[in-house]
C-alpha cells in the first residue's frame, strides 16, 4: 500500500482535456444597483467563440437537429456601469417589500 502512495504522489499531475470549448461573451452596458447588482441595459458587442456547439456562436449551424448545444453566455468579459442607484433592483425588491408581492419583470 505504501509503495502504491508514493506512486501515486510522485507521478506527473493528471490532464484532463476539457471536451467543453468557452462560449460567447459579451461588453456590456448597465446600472449598478444598491443591492450590488448589476443589470444589463445594452450589449455593446460579443466576442464570438467559434464554437459549433454554441448557440450564440455565428458557427452554430442553423440547422442543427435536436439542438443540445450550449444557450448561455460566459460571464461579460467587459461591463461598463453607465448609471448608479440607491434603489435595489426588481429581483430584490420583492425580499424586502412588506406586502410580499413580486415585483414586475424587467426588460
Amino acid at each position: 500500500m505504501h509503495s502504491i502512495l508514493l506512486a501515486f504522489l510522485h507521478s506527473p499531475p493528471l490532464l484532463i482535456p476539457s471536451s467543453t470549448p468557452a462560449m460567447c461573451r459579451i461588453h456590456s452596458e448597465g446600472t449598478q444597483h444598491g443591492c450590488g447588482h448589476y443589470i444589463i441595459t445594452r450589449e455593446v458587442s460579443k466576442r464570438d467563440c467559434n464554437s459549433k456547439g454554441c448557440i450564440k456562436s455565428a458557427m452554430h449551424p442553423p440547422s442543427c437537429p435536436n439542438c443540445a448545444c450550449k444557450r448561455f453566455l460566459e460571464p461579460d468579459f467587459q461591463e461598463t456601469v453607465t448609471a448608479k442607484t440607491k434603489d435595489f433592483c426588481a429581483h430584490c425588491q420583492y425580499w424586502f417589500k412588506k406586502n410580499g408581492t413580486a415585483p414586475p419583470p424587467q426588460r
